[in-house]
């Protein structure tokens, strides 16, 4: 199942980000089909594609960069910004 893109948008440091992400809702646990068998569910969760953020260049020039890739490679955990956005989905 495809899922449509979604934005968010992060205050963090006196500074906004745009969040790009993906949106899974939560499915709920089935117990019983009529043969006998079941569905466990699963909890909801979101995929992030991207984080812009507008910055100043060494020339001092505003620029949009993607820092996930940084965030990622500096061994960052996302759990705390996919949970907001999962709070922030459910009441949404």
């Amino acid at each position: 199942m495809k899922h449509k893109k979604k934005l968010y948008t992060l205050e963090l440091y006196e500074s906004s980000m745009d969040v790009i992400y993906r949106y899974y809702p939560a499915e709920e646990e089935v117990t019983n089909y009529g043969d006998g068998t079941g569905y466990p569910g699963y909890p909801a969760t979101v995929e992030v594609d991207k984080i812009w953020a507008e910055l100043k260049s060494k020339n001092g020039r505003k620029v949009t960069v993607d820092v996930l890739p940084f965030i990622l490679e500096s061994d960052q955990d996302l759990t705390n910004l996919e949970e907001m956005i999962i709070e922030y989905e459910s009441n949404g």
